[in-house]
């Protein structure tokens, strides 16, 4: 048959404080872990956030709207514009855009091209082919002409 273990008379009692101790110990150890759990709980959802944040926004050059005319627009009639084939209104918020977009307006004065306060004046570089793949370039988007 299975008996207990005999308890001996010689066990001692804790000095007063010593369990207050052990105990103190303990709950400093799960702070501790609680605290460390916290932290890198937060930084995971920190990296998450950069994460999906910094994919939601646009790889390409901005899409600036300067004199009612997007930068893109801009883009797609500058070959036009600058054989001065363009007329009327579309004509007029190119020239505003250029005139007052930063980026639009560095990338003229990179290609060489200056404009005046009535039609464009013709650039240093000669040829649509090249006005489109120079501004183009200037933008840092894809050459319509590949080879160039």
């Amino acid at each position: 048959m299975n008996t207990l273990p005999r308890q001996t008379d010689d066990w001692q009692t804790c000095a007063p404080g010593t369990l207050d101790g052990f105990a103190a110990r303990a709950r400093g150890r799960r702070l501790r872990w609680d605290a460390a759990r916290s932290v890198g709980t937060g930084m995971l959802l920190a990296v998450v956030g950069l994460t999906a944040w910094s994919l939601s926004q646009p790889d390409g050059p901005r899409d600036d709207r300067f004199g009612g005319i997007a930068c893109s627009e801009v883009h797609a009639n500058i070959d036009a514009y600058m054989e001065g084939l363009l007329l009327g209104e579309l004509a007029d918020r190119i020239r505003v855009h250029l005139a007052e977009c930063p980026d639009c307006k560095a990338a003229m004065k990179k290609m060489g091209m200056e404009m005046g306060a009535g039609s464009p004046r013709r650039p240093l570089i000669h040829g649509p082919r090249a006005q489109s793949w120079t501004f183009a370039q200037s933008h840092g988007q894809q050459s319509r002409w590949p080879g160039r």
